[in-house]
């Protein structure tokens, strides 16, 4: 029998509500009319540099809230050493986003991985700077989590890749397991 790759590739889950750009996020600009997604869709890229990057599983799960109860059956069944949580930079109430993200990093199958918590910019010109992780962080009370959490913040425009997202799937890659 072959080797299983998705066994030595690390797994990269990617959640959160419907319409964030998830999808986007995971497949950039080659396609202009997005689908919600309905259960899920798996690829395989590098996370920021085709030539010095990690190739990774990406795992780009709905955030349909009727289908969100399902997102601990791909979590329990699949190891994964990085979570991607999208947030709309657009909303106003991060109340649901609070109560996911301090759901997901308290299960215990997430425990080893690495948070990475992105704020989409949608509709802001690519070259605008986001806040700062510090700032996001308040916003979606990150000092309630645990200290040994490895999360960091960052909020940048999907369709454009800059300075920012380079950063963000740079400390991604260097704290995943």
């Amino acid at each position: 029998m072959g080797r299983n790759p998705l066994k030595r590739m690390p797994q990269v889950l990617i959640v959160g509500d419907e319409g964030t750009g998830k999808t986007t996020l995971a497949i950039g600009e080659s396609l202009k009319e997005l689908e919600p997604t309905q259960g899920y869709n798996r690829f395989e890229k590098c996370l920021h540099d085709s030539e010095t990057g990690k190739i990774v599983s990406i795992w780009d799960v709905s955030g349909n809230e009727i289908l969100k109860p399902l997102w601990s059956a791909y979590y329990k069944n699949i190891f994964f050493s990085g979570v991607i949580y999208v947030i709309d930079s657009n909303s106003i109430n991060y109340e649901k986003s609070i109560k996911d993200i301090h759901f997901l990093v308290n299960e215990e199958e997430l425990r080893d991985a690495a948070f990475l918590i992105l704020f989409n910019m949608k509709g802001t010109k690519k070259e605008v700077t986001g806040r700062k992780g510090s700032e996001l962080s308040l916003l979606l009370k990150g000092d309630e989590i645990h200290t040994s959490t490895k999360i960091n913040y960052f909020e940048f425009n999907f369709k454009g890749y800059d300075q920012t997202a380079k950063n963000a799937f740079t400390w991604l890659e260097e704290n995943m397991n």
